[in-house]
């Protein structure tokens, strides 16, 4: 019996392999986006439902799903083996009544139809958009507004000599030009405004800028061509709205006047990972590190390092300049801003790898990821007086950092102390940034400074003379590991000592 049902078997198998497969082996997936359907009320998700029909179906209904995040159907059929390398014809079918069948396929279309070719094993179809529709036609009428009242006491924008301002982008009328022009407000001069008609799908996000048009050949003419420069070189982003909208006004450029005192900022840059761009590789012989920029004391190097009038723009990392650590690859340096500087400022940082500076070398200006020149930019705080405001420590070569203050000392308007103080930090524990408030009740030599665990100094958050009063202070602590901190105040021959929690 044994050998018997192995003969049988053997037989069979011979059999069935000599048969052709009576079933198909080409799954095909078919996918397509009903969101401008859906966008326009043709289509509603919870009552109306989609198919795909077409030849390999003998034209039946063969209906589709969707995911609940979006607005995609799929389905999957298995197709013949005999339809293999043949023009299969199909269409898609809404069964709301204002859509039903597709009317509108790409070109070139086999007898008014969308098709594809079976490959042996099957496929899957690229999603498509039923109707060919991929674009909401909602229309929108859109007020832009700007603020041209400082590019005006510059003189770089001068109306009564002729000059205009123009919104332009993506999908504004005109384009990126001539673009549409915009109108001062008689009733509040210096603020311009353009109402302009828009189509596009709601949420979708395009660009845009302002861009002053002049005759002018004598300076002072607009920066930058008359283009704002916008977000680190990219342009100002617009999202299309779901009706009439006006977008809050802005200043040309983010430009919003001069300073009124006189501000010092403290300006870092980590080169501890820093690479050349050109090569990929770490600067060799690092010797100097450079800043430069758009307003004084500072201003765009451009090869000019090795001059003595540039050497008031080197950084250090030696515990001096504003340097908070020796050694620590993060270099420093110490600027004041005189009244009447521009208030935003657009800087970049220099690498010099080369040994014997100054007598030779190679300089490096930071390059993004597509060694392209950019710049790192800083909205300058209008501050009373000349205490140091430390901005946070820029990374070499990433310009899509935010530059801020970190560590900004301010008098409070409290009665004058009658005496010294060190209050504990709020938030304790803190994640990255905590205030430490302290009083002095007579004017003295005054040290903040931050230790760690094992004594060593990481952060001098104030040094200098203070007058009688009631400060605080706001650490940055993003670059620190999580842990116990300890910070003093040593004013005259006070000093007193706290300790605080940082958790990241």
């Amino acid at each position: 019996m044994r050998h018997k049902a192995k003969t049988f078997s053997i037989v069979l198998a011979v059999m069935l392999a000599s048969v052709p497969m009576a079933f198909a082996q080409n799954p095909v997936k078919f996918q397509v986006n009903m969101n401008y359907q859906v966008r326009s009320g043709l289509f509603d998700i919870s009552a109306d439902s989609v198919a795909v029909r077409g030849g390999f179906n003998g034209w039946g209904t063969l209906w589709m799903t969707k995911d609940a995040s979006d607005t995609i159907y799929t389905v999957v059929d298995t197709l013949a083996d005999s339809l293999v390398g043949d023009t299969i014809q199909y269409k898609y079918y809404s069964t709301n009544p204002n859509v039903s069948w597709e009317s509108t396929v790409p070109s070139p279309a086999v007898g008014g139809n969308r098709w594809f070719k079976l490959v042996s094993g099957g496929q899957v179809l690229p999603v498509v958009y039923f109707n060919q529709d991929s674009t909401v036609g909602l229309k929108v009428n859109v007020t832009f507004s700007v603020n041209m009242s400082f590019m005006e006491q510059t003189n770089y924008f001068q109306p009564d000599s002729g000059d205009k301002v123009f919104l332009r982008g993506d999908i504004m009328p005109g384009g990126w030009g001539p673009g549409t022009q915009m109108t001062e407000n008689p009733l509040n001069p210096g603020h311009y405004s353009a109402v302009v008609a828009l189509t596009s799908t709601p949420g979708d996000t395009t660009g845009y800028k302002y861009f002053i048009q002049t005759s002018r050949i004598v300076p002072p003419l607009p920066p930058n061509g008359g283009w704002e420069e916008g977000p680190h070189g990219a342009n100002y982003p617009f999202i299309f709205p779901s009706a009439d909208e006006v977008v809050p006004e802005r200043a040309f450029d983010d430009i919003s006047g001069v300073l009124k005192t006189p501000v010092t900022l403290i300006f870092s840059v980590n080169m501890k990972h820093a690479v050349n761009a050109i090569t990929g590789a770490p600067f060799p012989s690092l010797d100097s590190v450079f800043v430069g920029g758009s307003e004084a004391p500072l201003s765009w190097l451009y090869g000019q390092a090795w001059a003595d009038s540039m050497h008031s723009m080197k950084m250090y990392d030696d515990g001096t300049h504003g340097d908070l650590v020796a050694g620590d690859s993060i270099y420093s340096q110490t600027f004041t801003f005189p009244v009447g500087a521009v208030n935003k400022v657009w800087f970049m940082y220099s690498a010099f790898y080369h040994p014997g500076y100054p007598t030779g070398g190679i300089e490096q200006n930071e390059q993004n990821t597509q060694n392209n020149f950019d710049n790192h930019q800083m909205i300058i705080p209008d501050s009373a007086g000349t205490t140091p405001l430390r901005l946070t420590t820029n990374i070499f070569g990433n310009y899509l950092d935010t530059t801020t203050v970190v560590t900004a000392v301010r008098s409070l308007p409290d009665p004058v102390p009658s005496t010294f103080e060190l209050a504990q930090n709020y938030p304790n524990p803190f994640n990255p940034t905590t205030m430490i408030r302290y009083s002095v009740p007579q004017k003295s030599q005054v040290t903040l400074k931050i230790y760690n665990v094992l004594g060593q100094e990481v952060a001098t958050l104030f040094s200098g003379s203070q007058a009688a009063g009631t400060y605080e202070v706001n650490f940055d602590a993003s670059r620190f590991a999580s842990g116990v901190y300890f910070y003093r105040l040593q004013a005259g021959s006070f000093s007193s000592v706290k300790k605080m929690m940082l958790m990241k």
